[in-house]
């Protein structure tokens, strides 16, 4: 684990150190790793999703570890992580502590403008990391990152809403996601 072997047309192997593919700690689907050239990603964990993550927080892909080096100390930096097959992620939950909270801790890594996983489409999160930032695990510029977190979300559900309109017996469904929903109270 840690480095892939990439496959030349000629047959010949050579190690991608930036490049990372391996089964997940889940079900054994496969997930890549793909950090800019001229870093290396190494020390890849796997672990199945504790059942103490927070409530209603599903990691599909389960719990994946990792360092990331060469970035320039105090850097920024874009890592894709890409399922393969399963959930599709719904964004990225990391563990480890923060400016905020010294103790490890579950949190959502949402994208702030500065940090954070954005979905690039239904199979890829970019984590954008800054070395010694939120997300960086050891919360030191050292020119390595350190990485504990999940592809997941909030766990999905189905809704279902009588139509407004009367003439109309069938009900209208709602696939959610991330999405925050409410609904009025109606008095008396």
């Amino acid at each position: 684990m840690g480095v892939c072997r990439h496959i030349q047309a000629d047959g010949d192997t050579e190690h991608i150190p930036h490049v990372s593919s391996f089964r997940n700690g889940q079900d054994g689907g496969y997930v890549t790793l793909a950090a800019p050239a001229g870093m290396q990603v190494t020390a890849v964990t796997v672990s199945p999703a504790p059942a103490t993550l927070p409530a209603g927080v599903r990691l599909p892909q389960g719990v994946i570890g990792f360092s990331l080096q060469g970035v320039p100390i105090g850097g920024s930096v874009s890592v894709r992580v890409i399922v393969h097959a399963g959930d599709e992620p719904i964004g990225y939950w990391k563990f480890g502590p923060t400016a905020d909270n010294p103790t490890t801790h579950w949190y959502s890594f949402a994208f702030d403008g500065t940090t954070g996983g954005i979905l690039v489409d239904s199979r890829t999160v970019q984590l954008q990391l800054v070395d010694g930032g939120r997300g960086d695990s050891d919360l030191t510029a050292n020119g390595v990152i350190v990485d504990p977190g999940g592809p997941g979300g909030r766990v999905r559900f189905d809704l279902w809403l009588p139509r407004i309109d009367s003439s109309q017996d069938e009900p209208v469904k709602f696939s959610t996601g991330a999405l925050s929903l409410w609904l009025p109270v109606v008095g008396r």
